[in-house]
C-alpha cells in the first residue's frame, strides 16, 4: 500500500494505520504527488494489460484457438504477467489512463 502525507508527520501517522491493517506492507512515498503518480501508473498498467489481452482473446477467437490455453501455456514462462480476458473493474482503474492523458496534453 502506498502512502504519504502533507507533513513528514501525517505521512508517518497515515503510513502507520496503514501499517497496522495491511498484512502485504506498505510503501511510504516522498510526496502525495508521488505516491498518487505512482497509484496513476498501476492503474493504468493494469488497464493496458487487460485490454490487450482481450485484443488477443479477439484474434484467438477467430482463429478457433483457446484462450485459456494459450494463456496456460505462456504462463509457463517465468516473467509472464497474467492477465485474463474481461473488464477492468474498479472505479478508479479504467479513468486513471484518461487523467494520465489529460495531464501529458497540459505539460
Amino acid at each position: 500500500k502506498i502512502t504519504s502525507g502533507s507533513t513528514s508527520e501525517v505521512a508517518d501517522f497515515v503510513d502507520q494505520v496503514y501499517a497496522s491493517i495491511v498484512t502485504a506492507g506498505t510503501h511510504k512515498a516522498p510526496s502525495i504527488k508521488v505516491a498518487e503518480a505512482a497509484k496513476v501508473i498501476e492503474n493504468t498498467q493494469r488497464d493496458l494489460n487487460i485490454a490487450v489481452i482481450n485484443e488477443f482473446a479477439k484474434i484467438f477467437n477467430r482463429l478457433g484457438i483457446d484462450t485459456e490455453a494459450v494463456l496456460k501455456a505462456a504462463g509457463t514462462k517465468w516473467n509472464f504477467l497474467h492477465f485474463k480476458p474481461g473488464l477492468v473493474g474498479g472505479h478508479c482503474i479504467s479513468v486513471d489512463p484518461y487523467y494520465l492523458t489529460h495531464k501529458a496534453q497540459e505539460v
